[in-house]
């Protein structure tokens, strides 16, 4: 007898114990099986009463199979039979309850191999992770995101997409340097200027201007004879800008029959006599050692004081 209080006649119950039907208590109510009675029937159509002693259906729902359709189907697994076993074998029946199986196929991981592998994401886990800063395997299994942002010379939020000419670096945020190529030609994560710098520039990235005194691609050449001092050069061209030192014109010294600064000054009267480039003509200090001519050895010093006051004739 299950029930609670029993009458001592009729051996009616007042009440009866959970999952047993009054008035005697000796029979499970509609809906419940077993022999305590606390099993819920579990069959297709809500409204048939099962075996109350076996829970026998005459159909299980979808997923569940057994005489009680208290059991999984082959392949399916959990607490309502609603998901479907991974293993990487094919013909392999997961454990029921947990979906383990005995190994899992290529992406997935976990014990009932419903996780991505890391590196892996997506549905079906087939999708791979992008250049994440953290690591190529670090991106969200679900979304693909690079929850710390994009290794140098990536961006978006998979990190999938190459920067975009003329950028690099983490994030993309860098702009290249001077490269002898063009400004958008270096490398997207160093911004590394492969064939070398632009005239005017020096390093690795290009982005260093030439020393002082130095010009030109790879900033190798020297700077002329500017008026300015020998570092005054542009560091592009190498061009004097305030024009050429005394007895310098162009990239050359001055032609033999002028001098001075730029060049501009011409060489008179010299005869056989040597044009120095910066102060004309040489000839004229013999003549002063001899005392030959004192209206010379003026001249000479004229010449002298004029070149080193940068002042020419």
């Amino acid at each position: 007898m299950s029930g609670k209080i029993c009458d001592n006649t009729t051996g009616q119950c007042e009440e009866c114990q959970t999952g047993w039907a009054q008035p005697m208590c000796t029979a499970c109510l509609d809906f419940r099986y077993g022999s305590n009675c606390n099993k819920t029937c579990n069959c297709r159509n809500e409204h048939e009463v099962c075996d109350k002693k076996t829970g026998a259906c005459k159909a299980c729902p979808d997923w569940w199979t057994g005489n009680a359709c208290d059991t999984c189907l082959d392949f399916r697994y959990g607490s309502n039979c609603h998901k479907t076993c991974k293993c990487r074998n094919k013909t392999e029946v997961c454990d029921k309850k947990t979906g383990a199986c005995k190994a899992c196929p290529d992406w997935w991981t976990g014990n009932a191999c419903d996780k991505c592998k890391p590196g892996y994401h997506g549905v079906g886990c087939n999708e791979t992770c992008g250049h994440c800063l953290t690591g190529d395997e670090a991106c969200d299994t679900r979304t693909g995101t690079c929850g710390q942002g994009c290794a140098a010379g990536w961006e978006g939020v998979t990190c999938k997409t190459e920067c975009k000419p003329g950028y690099h670096g983490v994030g993309c945020n860098e702009t290249c340097g001077h490269c002898l190529t063009g400004d958008e030609a270096c490398d997207t994560r160093t911004g590394t200027c492969e064939q070398g710098c632009d005239a005017g520039w020096e390093g690795v990235t290009c982005k260093t201007e030439c020393k002082p005194g130095y010009h030109g691609v790879g900033c190798n050449e020297t700077c002329g004879h500017c008026v300015t001092g020998d570092e005054a050069c542009d560091t592009r061209t190498g061009t004097c800008g305030q024009g050429c030192d005394a007895g310098w014109e162009g990239v050359t010294s001055c032609a033999k029959d002028r001098y001075g600064k730029d060049c501009k000054n011409i060489c008179e009267n010299c005869k056989d006599w040597t044009c120095d480039p910066v102060i004309g003509c040489t000839k004229l200090l013999a003549a002063v050692n001899d005392g030959s001519t004192t209206a010379i050895a003026v001249g000479v010093v004229v010449v002298f004081a004029a070149a080193a006051l940068g002042v020419f004739f």
